[in-house]
């Protein structure tokens, strides 16, 4: 560990361009093992939350999920054709199939759905064109497959998902077609957020709802849907800047940031999720929606600002996009107090919590998660910088961390070896999201970043050569 007064060494680069109070070195008090700051806070939550309560929303939404697998994909909708697009879920049983669940697509197309596992399902759409919840014969329909059944998950088919309406296709006679007639064995969809307009004062990205999302992840999908929601109408000559939150966290940790950014230059998304669930799945979720948006829009370039495992989670999503499939959209990337090597505590949630919160399982240290996260270097594909955090005084027991996440996992060597700059501020891990210098430090990176984008777009094609 670190002895006392010694310096962390830092990956920094030469060109001091920043005038800000931001720290380039950190004199350490002392350093003890820092494995137990987190777990001991994570059982006294345990222990206070409404007595018990948690524990069993938990359980039973963990339990929904190993049962449960995902049919989702988009429906392409028929040209010139006027009406709304419905996505119908069917289970197989020995007298015929049943309506489990059916939802109105939005102008996305796309869909998703919970179900248990154990049963084999067919995916059906057709565009309901005077809304009587009938498939009536000549409105366009469309099917998964030939139609083919279904009896594993849908998430990693990024192809076979899609179901085109056509005219030509009939929905073949197995199939229920009056929906409002057949009884609904369970309506487990959850809604997908592409752009949707709202302000950070939304119920839905309330205290409590962050809460919900750590605890009870699948109910809070269910409610409040997850996706990428904006603050204002999409504008092509705005670069978006896009906000993901850390675990427990809303929308809402980013108000001051958002308030203090230059509005006539960049445009927020806010990157909605559950913090509960496993980080794979929330970047996969990422990868949907920021590829809707790159055909939607035709959106070049992004820029990310995260915190905490909100800063794993945008990682994954540009390793996976670069390796597989080399469509990168972040150009600037910012972590704030991001664990890169986990913690321990949550190793000792998993081997020893009566429920184990899902995304506990990737933020181990050693994880196969955090494992996948460095095998592609975006050091030379982007500009990262990576700023973290330190707090003694506020720490429970004075050690060396910001009161959640040790110096050594946000001080990861291979997240600071990619790393165009760093920056240590003296606060605790949820504090320097309000910080002032913070908020002026990454705004002078945005500007700067932009600025140096603009001068290498003006630039003439021999003299990038040379």
């Amino acid at each position: 560990g670190f002895r006392k007064n010694r310096r962390i060494p830092l990956h920094l680069s030469n060109n001091n361009i920043f005038n800000s109070g931001a720290l380039r070195s950190v004199r350490i008090k002392s350093f003890h093992r820092a494995e137990g700051v987190f777990t001991v806070v994570v059982w006294l939550v345990m222990g206070l939350v409404s007595g018990g309560c948690s524990f069993i929303k938990l359980q039973r939404n963990v339990n929904e999920l190993e049962q449960s697998m995902v049919l989702g994909g988009r429906v392409l909708p028929a040209m010139e054709h006027a009406g709304k697009s419905i996505v119908v879920v069917y289970r197989e049983t020995p007298k015929g199939n049943e309506v489990v669940a059916y939802q109105h697509t939005d102008s996305t197309g796309h869909f998703l759905f919970i179900v248990a596992r154990g049963h084999r399902y067919f995916v059906t759409a057709f565009l309901d064109a005077n809304n009587n919840l009938i498939y009536d014969p000549g409105e366009p329909a469309g099917y998964y497959g030939k139609p083919t059944a279904v009896s594993e998950s849908m998430a990693n088919d990024y192809d076979g998902a899609n179901i085109a309406l056509s005219t030509t296709t009939v929905l073949p006679e197995i199939f229920p077609r009056d929906l409002d007639s057949e009884p609904v064995v369970g309506n487990k969809k959850i809604p997908l957020v592409f752009g949707e307009i709202t302000t950070l004062d939304d119920p839905r990205f309330s205290r409590e709802a962050a809460r919900q999302g750590l605890w009870a992840p699948l109910d809070f999908a269910k409610k409040n849907g997850v996706g990428v929601f904006f603050l204002e109408k999409f504008d092509p000559n705005k670069i978006p800047i896009l906000f993901i939150y850390g675990s427990g966290g809303t929308p809402l940790d980013w108000r001051e940031f958002i308030n203090g950014i230059d509005h006539d230059r960049y445009q927020p998304w806010l990157f909605y999720y559950p913090s509960g669930v496993r980080l794979s799945k929330s970047s996969r979720l990422l990868g949907e929606v920021l590829e809707y948006f790159k055909k939607q829009y035709d959106v070049k370039r992004i820029y990310v600002v995260a915190h905490s495992i909100g800063g794993l989670i945008a990682r994954s999503y540009m390793v996976n996009n670069i390796a597989q499939l080399d469509r990168n959209l972040v150009k600037l990337f910012i972590s704030i107090s991001t664990p890169w090597k986990g913690h321990p505590a949550a190793a000792n949630g998993v081997r020893n919590a009566p429920v184990v919160i899902p995304a506990w399982i990737d933020i181990q240290p050693d994880s196969d998660f955090l494992g996948s996260l460095f095998h592609v270097n975006l050091g030379s594909r982007l500009s990262y910088y990576l700023l973290f955090s330190f707090d003694n005084e506020e720490s429970a027991f004075g050690l060396d961390n910001d009161g959640a996440v040790t110096l050594r996992s946000e001080l990861d060597y291979k997240a600071q070896s990619e790393a165009k700059k760093i920056f240590g501020f003296d606060d605790s891990h949820r504090k320097i999201l309000r910080d002032e210098a913070v908020i002026r430090l990454v705004n002078e990176i945005l500007w700067q970043t932009t600025a140096e984008a603009d001068r290498a777009a003006k630039r003439p094609v021999s003299a990038v050569a040379e």
